[in-house]
């Protein structure tokens, strides 16, 4: 196929809404006797980057993003004219907000550990093959975030945390 990357983010993205919530169960229910937070279900979902991400109110969120990112050609496979092998990178990006710095970095590593768990279990996506069984992840720092546009962040009430969480998939396909 000349070009398969919208398809293979559509096809994630399909996955993450059928299974994510049942896998944020399961980790919920693996921390719940030792550090309990609750991991509510993602409320918005998005194709592609949502530049506008942070700006929404907290009833928005959390918030799950799929897009791609990259696609190359693989410099190490064998290739003829109509047939080459090309590696793709695929972000997977949660938004989650809580209350507190530390409520919403609990949230956030363990939407981490949901979406890196949803991914090893079916290593293809489409028509694609997953490289790495760990994906990378990077988690930003906690910041403060209005819970509304018109909210005074000056007010505790009007305040909460947000935490956003990268999963990077490399696919290979052939």
């Amino acid at each position: 196929m000349a070009y398969d990357a919208e398809r293979i983010a559509k096809a994630t993205l399909t996955r993450l809404q059928a299974d994510l919530p049942g896998k944020l169960d399961a980790v919920e229910a693996l921390w719940a006797a030792t550090d309990p937070v609750v991991l509510p279900d993602p409320v918005t979902w998005h194709q592609g980057h949502k530049p506008t991400a942070v700006e929404l109110e907290s009833v928005s969120f959390p918030l799950v993003a799929v897009m791609v990112v990259e696609r190359q050609p693989d410099p190490d496979a064998p290739s003829s004219w109509g047939f080459q092998s090309r590696e793709i990178v695929l972000y997977i990006e949660a938004y989650v907000v809580a209350g507190g710095e530390e409520a919403v970095d609990k949230q956030g590593n363990r939407y981490a550990e949901a979406i890196v768990s949803l991914l090893q279990e079916a290593r293809v996506i489409e028509n694609a093959q997953q490289v790495n069984w760990e994906p990378a992840v990077n988690l930003s720092e906690a910041m403060r975030h209005p819970v509304a546009i018109e909210a005074d962040l000056h007010e505790p009430a009007d305040e909460d945390f947000l935490k956003a969480v990268r999963v990077e998939v490399l696919l290979s396909v052939s």
